[in-house]
């Protein structure tokens, strides 16, 4: 099968001639894959695309209709497979990259959402405590200021102070 042309293969594989089909693969396969891996750098894809354009021929055989040769046929077939994966992967790429910029904006949604549910929670806890005590812990926490300035602020003893912080964090810790 080696020796005849290229126009006689092609006659012969529209035919189902299996023997014609493996002398074009042969003939044409490697020179394909090389062609298509300088392009694409990647020899599993060149693989693949070479393939696939000869399992196309095949499954086409019987409607097959070439106007140029058949080697002019191959090299626009795996070319335009080469266009199409490279396309797809572009595609593929975007995508990939727009999902990584949703799944961020959506664990910081999330965690602004629990950071609020958490701000709100510890608030209702901190207005459940009692009065004189939620007013001492809030001039602590809030306006930051120290045993002795809420001492001083409220008339009260800084002992007195130390005591009120230190029992609502100890409600507090159990709360959460």
């Amino acid at each position: 099968m080696d020796c005849q042309t290229d126009e006689q293969l092609t006659g012969l594989i529209k035919e189902g001639n299996v023997f014609a089909f493996k002398a074009l693969y042969n003939r044409y396969g490697n020179l394909l894959f090389v062609y298509i891996s300088k392009s694409l750098h990647d020899q599993d894809d060149a693989q693949d695309i070479v393939q696939e354009v000869f399992a196309q021929l095949w499954n086409s055989r019987e409607s097959l209709n070439i106007t140029t040769s058949i080697s002019s046929y191959l090299y626009a077939s795996v070319r335009n497979k080469m266009i199409d994966l490279t396309r797809r992967n572009g595609l593929h790429k975007k995508y990939l990259e727009k999902l990584d910029t949703f799944e961020a904006d959506n664990i910081m949604a999330d965690h602004l959402v629990r950071e609020k549910q958490l701000a709100a929670l510890i608030e209702k806890e901190i207005d459940a405590l009692p009065i004189k005590m939620r007013e001492v812990f809030l001039l602590s926490r809030s306006s930051d200021l120290s045993h002795q300035e809420i001492s001083d602020q409220l008339g009260l003893q800084k002992q007195t102070v130390r005591s009120h912080i230190k029992r609502a964090l100890k409600i507090l810790r159990l709360k959460f």
